[in-house]
């Protein structure tokens, strides 16, 4: 996410740059032969070494003390010889109260010590609980992602001859919205059409319209440099997420009695979920 790259990623790659000068020059540094020591413990003592299940040689190997905790030096050192670390996906939109619940199923209610960007251990519920609070100024201004976007089009004109009015209708999207995926619905309303639809912010080319004013008078004025009948094009709502995506295609299809389509001409909604 991007607050942590911001947050604690400098300092973080400061000291690997540090480290990896020190391996580049040839520097045998101490945090080098603890990793060693470290990896022959785990290996049971070297080549040839075994895991004996049972008997006296296995009592004394399970008294004897587990390997000390590395060392940031030694994790930094770690890193600048390209070792990959674990990384587990902390949070996201929600604030405080969805990172605590996430951080407590990973350390099992604070059973399973934790660890954080600096190598400090979060024992117990309540060391795991404080996370929330250290880490409020990180992710308490973060807006809601726009994901999702729902538009309406007024238009003046009517098919041409030949054309059926949701194929007519589908052409007025594309031509406002581009290669998205979208569904929508059209009926007439006093002498000129009305298509409400439901649309993917995001294109195949990675553009993302923000459903604002902004993006409205972006896809507007692209109405009308691609020539066609005239149209008024509005963003109606958006929002995040495949929940938000799904109540407004049920919305849509209520509203339409199931007369509608999506970018691909499927005539159900079914597809047109799938499409999004």
């Amino acid at each position: 996410m991007e607050i942590f790259l911001g947050a604690f990623t400098g300092e973080w790659e400061q000291r690997r740059a540090a480290y990896l000068h020190e391996r580049l020059i040839g520097r045998n540094s101490p945090s080098d032969e603890e990793e060693r020591r470290r990896r022959g413990v785990a290996s049971g003592g070297g080549v040839g070494g075994r895991l004996n299940v049972g008997g006296r040689a296995a009592r004394e190997s399970f008294a004897r003390p587990g390997p000390a905790p590395r060392s940031m030096a030694t994790r930094f050192a770690g890193l600048a010889g390209r070792s990959q670390p674990a990384v587990v996906k902390m949070t996201s939109f929600g604030g405080g109260g969805r990172l605590g619940a996430m951080a407590s199923y990973i350390s099992r209610n604070g059973y399973v010590p934790m660890e954080n960007q600096a190598g400090e251990k979060l024992r117990g519920r309540r060391a795991v609980a404080g996370l929330s609070e250290d880490w409020a100024h990180l992710i308490g201004n973060r807006a809601e992602s726009r994901d999702i976007g729902t538009f309406r089009i007024d238009v003046e004109g009517r098919p041409a001859e030949g054309q059926t009015l949701h194929a007519w209708a589908r052409d007025i999207v594309n031509t406002a919205l581009g290669e998205r995926s979208f569904a929508f619905a059209v009926e007439e309303r006093q002498g000129h059409y009305r298509i409400d639809g439901v649309a993917v912010l995001r294109d195949r080319a990675g553009e993302r319209l923000t459903a604002d004013e902004k993006a409205q008078e972006i896809v507007q004025a692209r109405m009308s440099e691609n020539g066609g009948p005239s149209a008024e094009f509005h963003f109606t709502g958006y929002g995040n997420g495949v929940e938000y995506g799904t109540a407004r295609l049920r919305k849509l299809v209520e509203k339409a009695e199931g007369a509608m389509q999506d970018n691909r001409g499927a005539a159900n909604c079914i597809a047109a979920r799938r499409s999004m």
